[in-house]
Parts: C-alpha cells; structure tokens; sequence
C-alpha cells in the first residue's frame, strides 16, 4: 500500500500538506539548510489506524492553519534575525499527538521531557506518529528517563531540513559506498602496483 501523502515527496521538500496529505502546496524553506534537527523514535511501532480511530475532531485546534502557517513564517524570520532560538513551540501543532498519546502513553512523557531539557526550541510529534521531530539543537540527552521507563530501544538521528531545487529531480546525492579501496576516485593513486 502506497500512503496518501506520497505526493510529499514530489513537493521541493519544505511543504504545506492538506487533506490526508495529497494536497501539496510547496512553500519556500522555512529553515536554513545547516538548522539542527533530531528525530526519536521508538523502536515499538504505532499503529496509524489506530490514532486515527481514537481521533476526536471535536478536540481538535481551533487555530487557522493560514494564520498558523504565516506566524510559523514571521516566527522564523524574527527570531533568526535577531539571533533567538526558534520556532516556538506554540507554533508546532498536531492534532494527531492526543490519540497517539493515549495508544502509546510513553510519546507524552518522551515530548515534555525533551521539551523540559530545554535543549531544542520546539518539539513535536511528525505525523501520526511515532517520531518525536526535535527543533533547535543536535544536544541530545544520553539517558533519557522516557527510554529508560519504556523498556525500548529508541532510534535518534541527527539530521537538517532537506530541499531541493524544483525540476532538478534530486532530493539528495547518493552517498559514496566503498567496499573496496577499488572503489574510491582516483584510487591508483593510492594502490601500490606491482611491477
């Protein structure tokens, strides 16, 4: 099964997703490309079927996501001229959090801890979960109570906002993979021949 939100991925990677996520607006970067990012996930997966059985529409924000978008935008241009840490965290919103929370209560705990280490300017949940996105800052806790009390190994990947030029088909360069010192560029320079 291919998800609705593939079309994402033929967005110029900074986007304004809609509907279940088929609806794309690309939107120009609202992060330059050296911001810190970590993402934790626990290793348990979350069933997005479920979140979305336990969503409640009705408790659902109430902010526009126009006025949303645009205070998310000014956020970032402010805060960054002026050398402070953003995008606040009153500005990442998902109302998927609360059903995710209650079928995996450890993401609640994992979200105000790494909000309390008052390390990254914001932290979310992406989606309908279950990674923790972790704004500001590649500090990352070495012990966290949360993956302690969960019992889980959790997955952190230190990471920055992706982009790319539209119509240049790349989201990212293939890395370079040696097997063999073969393999590297210009390696004759570096094999001894035998004569």
């Amino acid at each position: 099964d291919i998800g609705s939100d593939i079309s994402f991925f033929f967005s110029s990677g900074t986007a304004y997703c809609t509907g279940r996520g088929e609806i794309v607006e690309d939107m120009p970067p609202a992060l330059p490309d050296s911001y810190p990012i970590v993402l934790i996930k626990p290793m348990r997966p979350l069933s997005t079927a479920a979140v979305y059985k336990k969503l409640d529409v009705t408790k659902c924000s109430q902010v526009d996501p126009e006025e949303l978008k645009n205070d998310f935008y000014m956020d970032v241009l402010q805060k960054s001229n002026a050398r402070e840490r953003y995008p606040a965290q009153d500005l990442c919103l998902n109302d998927l959090e609360t059903p995710a929370f209650q079928e995996m209560p450890i993401l609640a705990q994992a979200k105000e801890e790494l909000i309390g280490s008052g390390l990254y300017s914001s932290v979310f949940m992406s989606g309908s979960g279950s990674t923790m996105v972790c704004l500001g800052s590649h500090a990352l806790d070495e012990a966290p109570r949360f993956e302690e009390e969960s019992g889980d190994d959790w997955l952190a990947v230190m990471t920055q906002p992706v982009s790319r030029t539209k119509g240049s088909g790349e989201w990212y360069k293939k890395s370079l993979v040696i097997d063999s010192i073969h393999d590297l560029p210009e390696a004759d320079k570096f094999i001894e021949k035998d004569e």
